[in-house]
C-alpha cells in the first residue's frame, strides 16, 4: 500500500518533470527578434523601462502570492484571527 502511493509520487514528479523541460526557457523568446528590428520600439523602450516594470510586477505577484499561500492555511488552522 505505502509503496504504492510512493511508486505514484514518483512517477507523478517524473511526469512533471517531462513536462518542464518540454517548456521552452523564455515564453518571450520568440518575440525578441520583432522588438529588436524595430527601431521604434527600442526608442520607446528606452523611454519606458517595461523590462524593469515586469520585473517589479513579477516580484510583487510572488510577495503576494506567498501572503495567500501562508495566510490562509493558517486562518483556516484559527492560528490567525483577522
Amino acid at each position: 500500500m505505502i509503496m504504492g502511493l510512493i511508486q505514484l509520487l514518483i512517477n507523478g514528479f517524473g511526469a512533471m518533470g517531462r513536462f518542464i523541460a518540454m517548456l521552452p526557457q523564455s515564453p518571450f523568446q520568440n518575440l525578441s527578434g520583432v522588438i529588436g528590428e524595430n527601431p521604434y520600439i527600442d526608442a520607446v523602450l528606452w523611454i519606458i523601462p517595461v523590462g524593469q516594470a515586469l520585473s517589479l510586477l513579477q516580484a510583487w505577484l510572488t510577495a503576494i502570492t506567498l501572503y495567500y499561500a501562508v495566510k490562509v492555511p493558517l486562518r483556516w488552522a484559527k492560528v490567525i484571527q483577522s
